[in-house]
């Protein structure tokens, strides 16, 4: 089969949901539009084949002569490559559309301007394979059904460029069977991007022709015929009708006649799928609910739910999560998790240390180097790495803990300790070590508060201005919570996943199953819990032995909290610049409330999330440790 055939098997609808009429041509008759040989964009991209043809443009198969490499071209129809004010809207769609970087998703690479015809076109990753309409049609063709265990590794694909999308408030809205393409190896990546349904919103603008709301007619959900507001939901529901395609071969709802198939969405209940277990139907009967608040949380949870893992976490039980978290963390060293806010006490002879520091404006600070190695007295080593600037969304939507999604842009460099500051480290500095955990020079330094960590900052900060080692414009402290998760999370080389460095928790952190001499198996109560981790020596460990994440920081999805600067609140909004000048600032310096992030060898696996937040009293507990921060001065 070839890339990009969007047409259907003779006699089916097309799912792109718009008919149109074929003229005769003559068989000798030359189409329109590029050829293969031609080049396209000042001659950048030669044609090599056209891949199809849709309502919302060509799709064109060329050559990267600059590359080398093969790229997949989209040719705007021509009233919106000549019409500025739609072309903008679709413009700045292609801006939010080109920072998703997935591996199932395809790269939407750049919009280009042909200066020889005044053409717009769209560079794409080029996909070798099939689309799914091709491989459901042959699939059937050739075993007569797809099986459950067949379709749920693709829409588990689907389902994960979905959520990944959504967490960056990026919306498809017309998730089809030709939208999605399957590799040679079988591979999943989702095409088009939130740019069809842009396109043809500005199609039907320019021509002032009915074309739909956004989306394809059988794939949209109900609040897409109502003309509602579409969220993350309306991708989930189409990607729930392409499941029951997949298993029933045939559509929930389908009707020729537009009223009639509306009247079907709005009004009827899906019919269960013969054959397949009651708990995929359940699945698809949620997934596919009139009301957008009824279905899962996430694409995943209504995949996992498909295949028999569970229906799904409702709000109660997402409640019912974090009060237990927080139980976990009051019992272990007395945690009080989003206490009120409260006015600051007066500032401790140590607090006023860290203020004292002359500033230096940004514009006199030099470049960071990409790694820093801190020589301390008794020649013990801090290794430090650096973060280079960037933008990101914090936190995940309606969180358990209360954390709202937010973009965060830090447009200044800095570093971060590779590991979390050691005993001997902090012996160094300080003097002494308030370890109780678990003593040796490799571990963590537990046992401090907010106060003692920022003090290890100031004195080392002098340490290094006497030396003259110190970069000019900077400054030892502890990290923001925005600067703590980008870093957690890989910066600009994120591979997003869901621990801080991999998918796995066993490569990259230490909690209550593995941080013993046994790995333990989670039990009903925490009673009969921190029975097993006492009996079975579960602590801390020496720091760097779990696998770094993407920019080389080790331990950042568990073994001891790490402080944060920030006290307080966050603000509700977009944030540019935490805690500096110019910017809005989240960094409370009131309250009784002391951020930590991470973690702790002792707490259960959906607390190591590098975007959980918590917060403790300002006291000194064994499972506390912190990692220092090189930052520009404010």
């Amino acid at each position: 089969m070839d890339d990009y055939k969007f047409m259907t098997e003779q006699g089916a609808p097309s799912d792109d949901g718009y008919d149109f009429p074929t003229a005769k041509v003559r068989k000798d008759a030359r189409p329109l539009g590029p050829h293969p040989g031609d080049r396209l964009v000042d001659g950048r991209y030669e044609v090599i084949e056209d891949l199809g043809r849709g309502a919302m443009g060509v799709v064109y198969r060329c050559l990267d002569c600059t590359a080398g490499i093969e790229v997949a071209l989209k040719a705007l129809p021509p009233e919106l490559s000549h019409n500025p004010a739609e072309l903008e809207e679709v413009r700045e769609n292609f801006q939010l559309v080109s920072r998703l970087v997935h591996q199932n998703i395809a790269v939407s690479k750049s919009l280009e301007l042909d200066k020889d015809t005044g053409d717009y076109y769209l560079v794409m990753e080029y996909v070798k394979g099939e689309n799914l309409r091709s491989w459901m049609h042959r699939a059937r063709k050739e075993r007569g059904n797809i099986s459950l265990e067949e379709a749920l590794p693709i829409l588990r694909q689907m389902a994960e460029a979905l959520d990944y999308a959504h967490d960056l408030k990026v919306m498809h809205r017309d998730i089809k069977p030709s939208n999605v393409m399957l590799t040679l190896d079988g591979k999943v990546k989702v095409m088009d991007f939130g740019l069809a349904a842009q396109i043809y919103s500005s199609l039907t603008h320019v021509s002032r022709a009915y074309h739909g709301t956004s989306g394809t007619r059988a794939y949209m959900a109900p609040e897409q015929w109502c003309g509602k507001p579409q969220g993350a939901s309306a991708d989930q529901y189409a990607l729930a009708v392409m499941a029951y395609e997949m298993l029933a071969g045939c559509l929930p709802f389908d009707a020729t006649d537009i009223e009639v198939l509306k009247h079907a969405v709005l009004e009827e209940a899906v019919e269960p799928i013969k054959g397949v277990p009651a708990f995929a139907n359940s699945a698809l009967r949620r997934a596919l609910s009139k009301k957008s608040a009824d279905r899962f949380p996430s694409c995943a949870e209504f995949v996992k739910a498909l295949g028999g893992e569970g229906a799904g976490t409702s709000p109660l039980r997402r409640i019912v999560v974090g009060v237990a978290a927080v139980a976990i963390l009051a019992l272990a060293f007395s945690v009080a998790l989003f206490a009120p806010r409260t006015q600051q006490d007066a500032k401790s002879p140590e607090q006023a240390a860290v203020l004292t520091t002359a500033p230096v404006t940004a514009s006199k600070a030099e470049a960071l180097p990409t790694t820093m190695t801190v020589h301390l007295p008794g020649d013990v080593l801090l290794e430090l790495i650096k973060v280079e600037a960037g933008s990101f969304f914090m936190g995940i939507i309606n969180d358990a803990d209360g954390t709202e999604e937010q973009r965060v842009t830090l447009t200044r460099d800095f570093m971060l300790g590779k590991y979390e500051v050691t005993q001997e480290q902090y012996l160094a500095v300080m003097r002494e070590d308030p370890s109780v955990m678990k003593k040796g020079a490799k571990y963590p330094v537990n046992k401090v508060n907010w106060d003692d960590a920022r003090m290890f900052c100031t004195k080392l900060t002098q340490l290094e201005q006497k030396a003259g080692r110190l970069p000019k414009g900077y400054v030892f402290d502890l990290p923001t919570e925005a600067q703590w998760e980008y870093a957690a999370r890989g910066g600009k080389l994120s591979k997003h996943y869901r621990f801080s460095g991999s998918d796995n928790l066993d490569e990259v952190g230490w909690y209550y199953a593995n941080s013993g001499r046994e790995r333990l198996e989670h039990t009903s109560t925490w009673d009969e819990l921190k029975k097993q981790m006492a009996e079975n020596d579960n602590a801390q460990h020496p720091v760097g032995e779990k696998k770094p994440n993407e920019l080389g920081f080790h331990d950042m999805s568990g073994n001891v909290w790490e402080y944060c600067l920030d006290r307080g609140d966050w603000p509700e909004g977009d944030v540019i610049d935490p805690h500096f000048k110019g910017g809005i600032d989240p960094c409370g310096t009131s309250g009784a409330r002391y951020m930590i992030r991470g973690s702790c060898y002792m707490l259960f696996e959906v607390n190591c999330s590098p975007v959980k937040r918590f917060c403790i009293l300002n006291a000194r507990a064994f499972a506390i440790g912190f990692r220092v921060a090189l930052v520009p001065q404010k």
